[in-house]
């Protein structure tokens, strides 16, 4: 039996930062949220988008490319989109198909954040 996804959105202290926690199945009809999830994300300024994956049960092929067009729309808007929390299937499933090297993946919140004040510290030196 398929886990209805839930997505919740916790915003960060910079403005152009949001998480987006996966919890359930990332399926095709859930593509659809997510992939509208990260459209407004964006569209409101939030370009650096953390996708939170540590509650996905699972991720099909659907799933995969919303991810890897919630990433296109990112990097065109001037931002990034990364994964923090893969592990079992899906894990194995973004290494089978070759797309751990597509989309990055940070240990956990803070290395991602640290990503977000990173890019921030090059660009000001």
């Amino acid at each position: 039996m398929s886990a209805r996804l839930s997505i919740t959105e916790i915003r960060q202290d910079d403005p152009a930062c949001t998480v987006l926690v996966l919890s359930g199945d990332l399926d095709t009809l859930a593509a659809l949220l997510l992939d509208l999830q990260v459209e407004t994300a964006i569209f409101c300024g939030r370009v650096r988008v953390i996708i939170d994956a540590h509650d996905l049960v699972f991720c099909d092929s659907a799933g995969l490319r919303a991810l890897l067009a919630g990433l296109r729309k990112a990097v065109e808007a001037g931002g990034w989109l990364c994964l923090i929390g893969v592990h079992g299937a899906f894990e194995r499933v973004l290494r089978l198909t070759g797309l751990e090297a597509a989309l990055p993946i940070e240990a956990d919140l803070t290395a991602a954040l640290t990503r977000t004040f990173g890019i921030d510290a090059q660009a000001a030196g």
